[in-house]
């Protein structure tokens, strides 16, 4: 062998072995990747799943054909709710060829809580489970033949996770929700005792039957088994926040305050107790706190993975609440959207729609909203002031005004149900009618300066002036700030002959805003009452030289001129104006 050929050789051996060392490198160390596992493993078990994840991402940089490592890997995302990622975990799983039965249980649950039913029923089958595996994904499969519409298949399977193992409570936490969703009140209490003469002291029976009890209306005894609940496991955050919603409804406020405040410290990412903070704080008058917590609601819930998101129903409320809390309806109403799609027997989410429609004079859109409530639950008052509402806006005033008289019934005291049936009675031309409900939606609620004021131009046009002055002093006692409620007292004050009360109401206003114009306005006509023109001239001829473009001063101006007599410049004003 020649040198050269001995070297090449050399050359060779010397590349053969770097590429070597280089694919040893790219392995990476087994020792550490079973390390990290181990560890890995340990936090997971000790519910350290935040350092879990970490260490198992370690471990397959150093392996990443590490099955165990994705299996658990995937378990632990998914507790962390990071669901595309723990799917990701599970795929790779399967794809190095763990068996489908393994990740059954919590591939399953993965699925169930991004909503995907129809993959729980193709995927995840009992086929080869026993015990608590077999259990749950039975009860799973049943959950998702229910979502699917398949009653009958879903009662036959959860009865097959019952057969499984008879001394097993799981099949019960998902059997009695399905029976209270298909009215079968009496059916889900007796799964309920029959669970819990298995284990009396499973916290998650415990809710089970305060929720109940609460949706029954027995508020006492929910109470009750809320707090036993939380007894038994003090971690339950479903129970905790229930019991502060309760207690909200029973205005037990510092109770309140002691489990929102516990649920800020041990479920921070928890966008129901936040919610709650919110209700609490706008009862106690604080707006920057109302506004603070509904914020972090909107946070949370913009934060969670779609899917995930479009699966749970109490979520998707809560989101449309919070942004239509922080004005921003197009937000909520995206999120209505969804959940009416998928839920569409969610009353209270197509209320909240045909509200947020009121609100952008949509009325076509609020009807159709609003039309399927009260073809359910015909007697529901905010659904009838809504479409009563909706057909006022449409000047449909028989059909609104059908609407408006059975929600102000049903709302006895009710100062907007009262209001919108005024409306509707006037646009009918029932005159007396309709200004009897405006009076009684204004006693029941003095400071709303709409119905005030309407109130009171129906009062002038009828000449009752004293009611009228009546309505106008209730509204400038009710609100000291309310320039225009002041400058409407004038009005009346002048109307009726009292000019040195008109004089005195207007200036009130201007003291406190000189750029009130409509103030400026009638006291200019004060001044001509007086017989001082030239005071109503020099008060007018400022406030145009501030305001060149404003019809109304110029129209004022041309009046002016005409009540003197001079009659071009009064015509030169009014056709500027």
């Amino acid at each position: 062998m020649t040198f050269g050929t001995t070297a090449r050789h050399l050359r060779r051996g010397a590349l053969a072995l770097s590429l070597a060392f280089s694919l040893n490198a790219l392995a990476g160390d087994p020792g550490k990747a079973a390390a990290f596992y181990e560890d890995g493993l340990a936090r997971f078990e000790r519910g350290d799943t935040a350092g879990a994840v970490i260490q198992l991402k370690n471990a397959l940089q150093q392996d990443e054909r590490m099955l165990s490592a994705h299996v658990l890997l995937g378990r632990a995302l998914l507790k962390e709710t990071e669901l595309p990622a723990a799917e990701a975990s599970f795929d790779q799983a399967l794809k190095l060829g763990v068996s489908p039965s393994e990740i059954a249980v919590p591939r399953g649950q993965l699925l169930m809580l991004l909503g995907r039913a129809k993959a729980v029923l193709r995927d995840i089958h009992p086929d080869g489970l026993s015990g608590e595996a077999r259990v749950e994904v039975l009860s799973m499969r049943a959950t998702a033949m229910a979502s699917e519409g398949d009653e009958r298949g879903a009662r036959q399977t959860f009865q097959e996770a019952i057969d499984a193992d008879p001394q097993s409570i799981r099949p019960y936490l998902s059997l009695v929700p399905f029976l209270l969703q298909q009215g079968e009140v009496l059916a889900a209490r007796e799964s309920i005792d029959r669970a819990m003469a298995l284990d009396p002291n499973d916290g998650g029976l415990w809710n089970l039957r305060a929720s109940l009890l609460h949706a029954q209306g027995e508020l006492v005894e929910a109470l009750a088994a809320y707090s036993k609940t939380l007894t038994l496991d003090e971690k339950h955050v479903d129970a905790r926040v229930a019991r502060a919603s309760l207690l909200l409804d029973l205005k037990r406020d510092a109770e309140v305050a002691r489990d929102l405040d516990y649920l800020a410290e041990h479920a921070k990412a928890e966008p129901r107790s936040a919610y709650l903070r919110a209700v609490l704080a706008g009862r106690r008058g604080d707006g920057d706190a109302v506004q603070k917590a509904l914020s972090e609601v909107a946070s949370l819930v913009d934060r969670l993975p779609p899917e995930y998101l479009k699966a749970n129903e109490q979520l998707l409320m809560l989101g449309a609440l919070a942004h239509h809390g922080l004005g921003a309806p197009q937000k909520s109403k995206g999120l209505l959207d969804a959940l009416i799609n998928r839920y569409p027997r969610n009353l209270g989410a197509r209320k909240l729609l045909a509200s947020i429609y009121m609100d952008e004079n949509d009325s076509v859109r609020a009807l159709s909203a609003i039309e399927p409530v009260l073809r359910v639950r015909g007697d529901d008052p905010q659904a009838l002031l809504l479409a009563g509402r909706a057909q006022l806006a449409s000047k449909r005033y028989l059909q609104a005004t059908r609407y408006l008289e059975r929600a102000a019934q049903l709302m006895q005291g009710n100062a907007q149900a009262q209001a919108a049936l005024g409306y509707s009675l006037l646009g009918g031309g029932e005159a007396e009618a309709g200004i009897a409900s405006l009076e009684k939606a204004f006693a029941a609620n003095p400071g709303d300066g709409g119905v005030g004021m309407v109130l009171t131009s129906l009062y002038m046009q009828r000449g009752d002036t004293a009611k009228a002055l009546s309505v106008a002093e209730g509204l400038v006692k009710g609100s000291r700030e309310n320039l225009s409620a002041l400058n409407l007292l004038g009005a009346i004050r002048a109307a009726s002959g009292d000019v040195a009360g008109a004089r005195a109401a207007y200036e009130q206003v201007l003291q406190r805003d000189p750029d009130f114009v409509p103030a400026q306005l009638n006291l200019a006509r004060v001044e001509v009452e007086e017989n001082r023109p030239e005071a109503a001239r020099a008060r007018l001829t400022a406030l145009f030289d501030k305001r060149k473009d404003d019809a109304r001063v110029m129209h004022e101006l041309g009046l002016l001129a005409q009540r003197e007599g001079n009659m071009t410049e009064a015509i030169d004003w009014l056709r500027k104006a």
